[in-house]
């Protein structure tokens, strides 16, 4: 996470951890729920990206703090 003048920027990247389990499936609900939140508190001021691949996930947040 950094600050700079007023850019918020936060990057995270977590590894996959396979467990055996019954898999159940995806919603996404919890993205979804991110991104309608981010609108409505930054309207036209922020950016995410979310990549799913095989091995990991990474998340990069931008926020303008003005």
């Amino acid at each position: 996470i950094s600050v700079t003048d007023d850019l918020l920027v936060m990057d995270v990247k977590n590894k996959k951890v396979s467990i055996n389990s019954i898999k159940e499936p995806k919603s996404g609900l919890g993205i979804e729920n991110t991104r309608f939140r981010l609108q409505l508190v930054y309207p036209g001021a922020h950016q995410l990206s979310i990549k799913d691949t095989k091995d990991n996930f990474q998340v990069h947040l931008s926020l303008s703090l003005k």
